[in-house]
Formats: structure tokens, C-alpha cells, sequence
């Protein structure tokens, strides 16, 4: 389990220089491009269920389609989770995540990272009923309202020449 939190970088450091990165997923092989920092990602538990002890943290740029290639292709997905099936429309990419030290503290697997994309449920798929849920993590405990379903995060592979610093 990640929960994720908008973040920007604090002022007095090197401004990061956004660039193209070819990614690999299940989904596609693609060119986006990496723009700035967008969101911090934590481990996390929700409602005491343990989440994986072997997830990392996560820094997040904001990503869209390369601008060399065709539209992106839209497509309709099957997708199942802690909160059931449903089919959802993967609408276009929304960012690039590498897995982060915090703290002083290093990532675990600097190889990891993830592809995120907007989704929307699907016209026939029953919609995503609001939960509210206790949250675990490094900031402690505290109360999150789940609304829908927005952000679908997959395992991905990119070019190492193309990866953002950490």
C-alpha cells in the first residue's frame, strides 16, 4: 500500500531539468515526458491490514505522452484490488515514480519504479463506492476518505540513461 502526497521541491536546491524517457510496462513501451516533481509516495497500512514490508518510498514527477508520437492510445482494462473488480478506462499517462530514500534513509531497490495513469471507470462497471480508512505511515496515524477511482500505478522499466535524480 502507497499513500501519496502532493510535494514540490524546497527552494536552495537544483532545479530539476525534465526530459523524455522511454518506458516498458504491461500496458506499453512509450516515450513521456518528465516534468516536476509532483508527489512524495509512502508505505503505508490501511485499516491494521499490513501492506508489504518490501515497498519503498517513492518520488513522483508529472509525466504526459511523448510529444513525438501518436495520441495515446486509450483503452479499456480489468483491474482488481483490496476493493473488488472492475473494468476502467486507461485515459492517458499522469506520472513517473522512482523509488526514493526519505529521510537519509535509502531505498530499498533503486531499480523500482512505476508508470501512472488517469483512469476512469468504465460506462458498465459498477462505481467505486467511498470508504473512509486509518491510515498508517510515516507521518502516523490518521483518516483518509477514499472518493474513486483516479490513478492506476504499474511495475515499469525505463532506459537508466533517462532516470530523474533522486
Amino acid at each position: 500500500n502507497l499513500v501519496c502526497y502532493k510535494a514540490k521541491d524546497a527552494g536552495g536546491q537544483d532545479r530539476f531539468v525534465g526530459r523524455e524517457i522511454v518506458v516498458t510496462n504491461e500496458l506499453a513501451t512509450q516515450r513521456l515526458d518528465v516534468r516536476k516533481s509532483r508527489q512524495v509516495c509512502l508505505p503505508s497500512t490501511f485499516d491494521a491490514e499490513p501492506g508489504s514490508t518490501d515497498v519503498d518510498a517513492y518520488r513522483c514527477y508529472s509525466a504526459r505522452h511523448g510529444s513525438d508520437q501518436l495520441r495515446f492510445h486509450r483503452e479499456t482494462i480489468s483491474v482488481t484490488d483490496g476493493y473488488g473488480s472492475r473494468d476502467v478506462l486507461l485515459r492517458k499517462p499522469h506520472s513517473l515514480c522512482v523509488a526514493a530514500g526519505v529521510d537519509g534513509v535509502g531505498a530499498d531497490s533503486a531499480a523500482d519504479h512505476l508508470a501512472c495513469y488517469t483512469v476512469k471507470v468504465a460506462n458498465d462497471a459498477p462505481e467505486f463506492t467511498a470508504d473512509t480508512v486509518e491510515v498508517i505511515d510515516t507521518f502516523g496515524v490518521h483518516t483518509m476518505e477514499l472518493k474513486k477511482v483516479a490513478t492506476l500505478c504499474v511495475p515499469t522499466v525505463i532506459d537508466e540513461a533517462g532516470i530523474p535524480a533522486r
